[in-house]
């Protein structure tokens, strides 16, 4: 019977008795501080907290849309900068 849990970038897992341990690869896409969408959503949740801080506007709902995709793991913030930027600073 195998058993596995991910801990510290590794992924466990236990096989009668014995640990194997085995790397588990990081999404070259995303900084170590954003392999998860729950990391992502933290991210972001503290970029809006600060821009509401500094009396910055809400998102607009194409950010909001971007921000979400970011969020699911299908764009990178670089992505999600560069769309930003063609979209409301076309040169």
């Amino acid at each position: 019977m195998l058993n596995s849990t991910v801990e510290g970038g590794e992924c466990r897992i236990f096989a009668d008795l014995k640990l194997l341990k085995l790397p588990v690869k990081a999404n070259a896409r995303f900084g170590p501080a954003e392999q998860t969408p729950a990391q992502r959503q933290a991210l972001l949740d503290e970029a809006q907290a600060l821009g509401a801080a500094q009396g910055l506007p809400p998102l607009s709902p194409f950010g909001q849309r971007l921000y979400r995709r970011y969020v699911a793991g299908e764009l990178s913030v670089a992505e999600c900068s560069a769309q930003l930027r063609q979209r409301y600073n076309p040169t």
